[in-house]
């Protein structure tokens, strides 16, 4: 019977495994994404648009897992201090006054990771998400959470 229920569970774990090995993470961007997006922007530009391109989904999550991290990529992008890469992409996104859009030409892989940033901000760190929404507004005359269709997140 022991040996019955250890090859159950080991049969489950395996097939555990090999689900999540062909699942699909939202946040990933395809080969095919990235190949987009090197066309499609200004090799002057790609500094500015790549890391949120290049971060990993699990860099992503982590950017929006504590209080901290949180707080320094909000002062980065509305106090214009200290930034790694990521932060100023997307102080950039937020800033760029070039055109009329938040992210003005950001792949559909780069609007999903902000759209979940922002996400994550209003469910987790809703003073974080009101100071850069305040932000945007003052900036750009733009509410960020009804730009991206996040003004009713069901967290």
């Amino acid at each position: 019977m022991n040996g019955l229920l250890s090859m159950s569970v080991l049969l489950m774990v395996v097939s555990g495994a090999l689900s999540q090995e062909n699942s699909t993470d939202p946040l990933d961007c395809s080969e095919d994404e990235y190949n987009q997006a090197l066309n499609a922007i200004n090799p002057a530009l790609r500094e500015l648009y790549f890391p949120l391109l290049d971060e990993t989904s699990g860099g992503i999550r982590v950017l929006v897992a504590n209080e901290n991290n949180v707080k320094l990529y909000i002062d980065c992008i509305i106090e214009n201090k200290a930034c790694t890469k990521l932060g100023k992409s997307l102080q950039h996104f937020v800033t760029d006054e070039s055109g009329n859009d938040l992210c003005s030409g950001c792949q559909q892989c780069q609007i999903q990771r902000f759209k979940y940033i922002l996400r994550e901000l209003r469910c987790n760190f809703n003073d974080q998400a009101d100071r850069i929404q305040t932000y945007v507004i003052g900036k750009r005359n733009i509410d960020i959470y009804q730009y991206f269709n996040l003004q009713n997140i069901v967290c």
